[in-house]
């Protein structure tokens, strides 16, 4: 367990009041947990993985270049591949756990590429594996990436959320994911493949921002069990979705919403009791 405290005498309060009923051993400042390293530097505490990007870079031979830029090209559509056709020499589902635990722990810019690509570990061709490989190739580049965990600067959250529609070829199904911000650090994120058909763009939002929603009121509602005043962090969730976000906030319904009431209304009703703040991302505008 790491224990984040604003000065020493809180520590030692915190550390005497979980002794009366743990036994404890103080294991003085963290520098690595759970594969991720923590370095104090002059800007702040810093989270890391670098030394498990250079682990991978050394196994699969990659070195650093000025290519590839970005985990996956825009515009990339990939789909199964038939048997017969697999590539069977490359260790595909071991990369993509390899890059599961980075995207996890502490490289939220790598999470829906593993989280795509993922997909293709029982069937998969030389273009599954190519993308496969650019991911790592931009971890590599960009191992230097870090979070700072000082940028959290006060109790504000806020959530970023989209959706990508129909990626999916094989099953039309698309995409969701969301980062979870906590005083300008960032705090939880996720990307997962919706399971159900979303029949249009704006769909394909608001079932994405209803399951961001359920992660950040969850969050959102810890503050209510610390703090002797019942103190409600209300969210901002952010959206470049236009029509998802009027969808939220006016009970409309038509041909094309109507199949949606029941099971995503949950995030309209949070918004009518003030549970959460809505707003148009906006770089994504």
């Amino acid at each position: 367990m790491v224990l984040f405290t604003s000065n020493k005498k809180h520590k030692s309060i915190i550390v005497k009041s979980l002794a009366t009923y743990f036994n404890l051993v103080d294991l003085g400042l963290v520098t690595k947990l759970l594969g991720v390293n923590f370095v104090r530097t002059k800007d702040g505490i810093i989270m890391h993985q670098i030394g498990f990007i250079q682990k991978l870079a050394n196994v699969f031979n990659i070195v650093k270049n000025e290519i590839v830029k970005v985990p996956v090209t825009v515009g990339t559509t990939l789909v199964r591949c038939k048997e017969g056709e697999s590539v069977e020499d490359f260790p595909y589902r071991s990369l993509i756990g390899s890059l599961m635990f980075l995207a996890s722990r502490s490289r939220p810019d790598i999470l829906y590429a593993v989280t795509y690509l993922s997909q293709f570990n029982v069937l998969h061709s030389g273009a599954h594996v190519k993308c496969l490989k650019q991911v790592l190739q931009y971890v590599v580049n960009t191992e230097h990436l870090a979070i700072n965990l000082s940028h959290c600067v006060n109790e504000s959250f806020f959530l970023h959320v989209d959706a990508s529609w129909a990626t999916d070829l094989d099953s039309c199904k698309s995409f969701g994911g969301h980062i979870l911000y906590l005083g300008g650090a960032p705090l939880s994120w996720g990307c997962k493949k919706q399971g159900s058909v979303a029949g249009s763009t704006m769909e394909s939002e608001y079932i994405a921002l209803v399951h961001a929603v359920k992660e950040i009121y969850w969050m959102s509602s810890l503050f209510e069990y610390y703090d002797l005043l019942n103190y409600v962090n209300v969210p901002t969730v952010f959206s470049d979705s236009m029509s998802s976000i009027q969808f939220l906030r006016n009970d409309l319904e038509n041909t094309k919403t109507k199949h949606m009431r029941i099971k995503y209304c949950m995030a309209r009703d949070w918004v009518s009791q003030r549970l959460l703040r809505h707003r148009e991302d906006p770089d994504h505008a």
